[in-house]
């Protein structure tokens, strides 16, 4: 990683060498991870706080949760997959 300290909060100063796989991968996984998991949180989150379990609007939101969280879990396996080469990716 190349830092140049005085400004190392920017992106311009802050980086990997070329040819760094490892970082960079988990770095980008990092970015899309959150990107990714936050709906299944937010849906998670409504699912677990509704009050009303019977209603047409939680079963609803359930299919959805259910479609998400196993789009999720497939791009984590594609990702693992793809990248099973690198240590990082036995982390994922």
């Amino acid at each position: 990683m190349w830092v140049n300290p005085p400004y190392c909060n920017n992106s311009d100063s802050t980086y990997f060498q070329k040819g760094e796989k490892e970082n960079k991968l988990l770095n980008d996984f990092t970015v899309e991870n959150s990107k990714l998991k936050a709906n299944v949180l937010l849906l998670q989150n409504f699912l677990v706080n509704f009050d009303t379990k019977k209603s047409a609007f939680y079963k609803q939101g359930l299919v959805e949760y259910s479609k998400l969280k196993s789009q999720y879990n497939d791009w984590l396996i594609t990702q693992s997959t793809k990248n099973k080469d690198l240590f990082i990716s036995h982390s994922f």
